[in-house]
């Protein structure tokens, strides 16, 4: 019996197949991971929003009456559960006011702030 040495794979093409798929399995992943980090951002970003919004109907519900104080501090707790390291600033008197909220995302150096003024 007498083999033939074209048929089959050889060890080399094999382990190149390997190599090729695993690199592509690899890029895969790291799209998968961008796309994850940007959801991430996305979802603080519109608790963030939401937060500020929050915040808003409150002061204009409350205009310049009692229990400000104790409206914003629970603003402020609810930023801390809800955001990652987060800091909020309130200024101004009724009815002009600024918000600002920041927050720290897991994978991110840098703070990142919304910033609003209103005016009722």
């Amino acid at each position: 019996m007498r083999l033939s040495l074209t048929s089959g794979l050889t060890l080399f093409e094999v382990l190149l197949s390997l190599l090729l798929l695993s690199t592509v399995l690899l890029g895969l992943e790291a799209t998968e991971l961008a796309a994850l980090r940007l959801h991430y951002k996305a979802y603080f970003s519109s608790l963030a929003e939401q937060q500020l919004h929050s915040l808003q109907e409150r002061l204009r519900l409350l205009g310049s009456g009692p229990g400000l104080d104790a409206h914003l501090a629970a603003w402020t707790l609810e930023n801390q559960r809800l955001l990652p390291h987060s800091a909020s600033r309130v200024a101004g008197l009724f009815p002009h006011y600024t918000l600002t909220l920041c927050w720290r995302e897991p994978s991110e150096e840098k703070d990142a702030c919304l910033h609003d003024t209103w005016i009722f």
